[in-house]
């Protein structure tokens, strides 16, 4: 059977110990893993154009940010293994 695993990772040692644990799993198993971080993130907001390309603009820089500081550090760690 094929499986995926999806896991939630934020940085915190819960998470680094949960990503290791399903890591572990989907290796033994033969399943894949994939790597989820969640922004709190609503476009359900009433703004002006300028506060909206502003408001895109800090989404934009968070998603770098999390992918530099979260996603890709956690990838290299147990998936490139």
């Amino acid at each position: 059977m094929l499986g995926k695993i999806l896991v939630a990772v934020d940085g915190s040692d819960a998470g680094v110990r949960a990503l290791a644990f399903a890591h572990a799993r989907a290796k033994s198993e033969g399943w894949s893993l994939m790597l989820v971080h969640v922004l709190e993130w609503s476009p359900y907001t009433f703004l002006t154009k300028e506060e909206l390309e502003e408001r895109h603009a800090r989404r934009k820089q968070e998603l770098a940010r999390a992918e530099a500081a979260i996603i890709t550090p956690m990838a290299a760690k147990f998936m490139g293994q």
